[in-house]
């Protein structure tokens, strides 16, 4: 899991962390925030009957018991912060990958109900700063990463990862469209907008390689070539 600028960028949740499954049951929705109080940065994790809270380190903050949906939805109000959805409380689906924004817009990739491999088609599900939800069916095979929306970038990344072709693209993308934008991702892009995702990759892994960061660089670089299946990028 990984919080990349707080402030300013998003929340992404790849769910491939054994110890939290091995503390709490399946999480359907994930709220980070900052305490107030502490200035810190929590991760309540909502179950259908609880909610419960970590600090950064992993260490149990409080619990509660949840009443009914009500309930749940007033406690994610009083947090505020950043929601994941995990799960797609119409059909039960667990999202493969998902990430939230800091004015609550926010995206979990599913397999569609007629997924298979030699149909990956996708389902994303969108949701807008009044927690408004959209969706969409993509084939990640179609996607144009020189000219692809937000959410096409969202399931063609999460093909990536899921066909063993990159490691945790989806994470490395939101970061490298997060680190070339000064303003928050949501002030600078609609989720539906075509834009160069392609382009932005590139000047994000090399400012990696400007600021020395080499291990950064070629991370960035291991996904850069998968999409563009290791030809050099012409502006």
């Amino acid at each position: 899991m990984n919080i990349q600028g707080y402030g300013s960028g998003s929340f992404v949740d790849i769910m491939n962390s054994n110890h939290k499954r091995n503390q709490i049951p399946f999480v359907n929705q994930i709220v980070s925030y900052k305490d107030t109080e502490d200035g810190e940065i929590y991760r309540a994790y909502f179950t259908d009957d609880r909610v419960t809270t970590h600090n950064a380190v992993g260490q149990k903050a409080w619990e509660t018991a949840i009443k009914d949906a009500s309930h749940a939805q007033k406690i994610k109000e009083s947090l505020g912060g950043i929601i994941l959805y995990r799960q797609d409380n119409s059909t039960g689906k667990k999202a493969l990958t998902s990430v939230g924004f800091p004015n609550g817009e926010s995206i979990s990739v599913f397999e569609a109900d007629d997924f298979s491999k030699e149909n990956p088609i996708y389902t994303v599900k969108y949701w807008d700063e009044s927690g408004v939800e959209s969706e969409y069916t993509i084939d990640p095979r179609e996607i144009d990463p020189e000219n692809a929306s937000y959410l096409e970038m969202a399931a063609y990344t999460t093909y990536l990862d899921e066909t063993g072709q990159t490691e945790n693209a989806f994470g490395r993308f939101v970061g490298a469209v997060n680190g070339v934008n000064e303003e928050s991702v949501t002030d600078v892009l609609d989720m539906t907008d075509k834009k160069d995702f392609l382009s932005m990759i590139y000047d994000y892994m090399q400012m990696q390689y400007d600021a020395n960061n080499l291990e950064g660089y070629l991370s960035l670089k291991s996904m850069y070539d998968c999409m563009t299946g290791g030809k050099e990028y012409e502006r």
